[in-house]
């Protein structure tokens, strides 16, 4: 279930989910750029990774402390080996992002992630996803997010997000499935412990 939040979060960490909205029709170029800039800064700088790689807690929690390290290192073996896959991934949702929001709402979006306020509070929120928590907001950050939040870019962003949610949570938990049975297998390999690739494999 872990993973299953923390895979959703890039559409959610800045604004609270709002109802299913029909998106733009068209996108360019700009537009594109605009969407990959967006989806780098809420997830620290490099699209979906982060977060795949921050739900490899998941991946191992259930084992002893001396086998976590080798689970950590197949999943970050496993996010290397579908490197094309999970690009594919990134540009699609690019893609809806750039249909979904329009080349203004995007820029406010962008301006308030990258200010320094802004980035303090995304950076708090990346860090506590993977315990479920909520931020520990300052007094100041609480107050720059709620003036972003008021204005009518972040409303209508708003609106949409429950979109880029769906969206997201889709791709999530088919790249989440896919790098698991990678990961299985890569951890196999490296320890001769097979009895988790063996079960995956079984699976109907």
């Amino acid at each position: 279930m872990k993973k299953r939040f923390a895979l959703i979060v890039c559409a959610s960490l800045a604004l609270g989910g709002g109802a299913l909205a029909a998106p733009p029709a068209a996108t360019d170029g700009t537009s594109i750029a605009l969407a990959r800039q967006l989806m780098r800064d809420q997830t620290g700088g490099r699209d979906l990774e982060p977060l795949l790689v921050s739900s490899a807690a998941a991946f191992s929690a259930s084992l002893g402390e001396a086998a976590k390290p080798a689970r950590l290192a197949a999943w970050r073996q496993a996010v290397h080996e579908n490197r094309p896959m999970l690009d594919a991934e990134t540009q699609s949702l690019a893609e809806v992002y750039a249909r979904t929001l329009t080349k203004d709402e995007m820029r406010a979006w962008l301006a308030y992630l990258e200010s320094p306020a802004g980035a303090a509070i995304q950076a708090r929120k990346l860090a506590a996803v993977g315990s479920l928590r909520l931020a520990d907001l300052t007094p100041d950050e609480q107050a720059a997010e709620a003036t972003f939040n008021a204005s009518p870019e972040a409303k209508s962003i708003k609106a949409k997000n429950g979109v880029l949610l769906v969206e997201s949570l889709q791709r999530s938990l088919l790249l989440g499935r896919k790098l698991a049975a990678s990961a299985e297998i890569d951890y196999c390999h490296a320890t001769g412990d097979c009895k988790a690739s063996t079960a995956q494999a079984q699976r109907p």
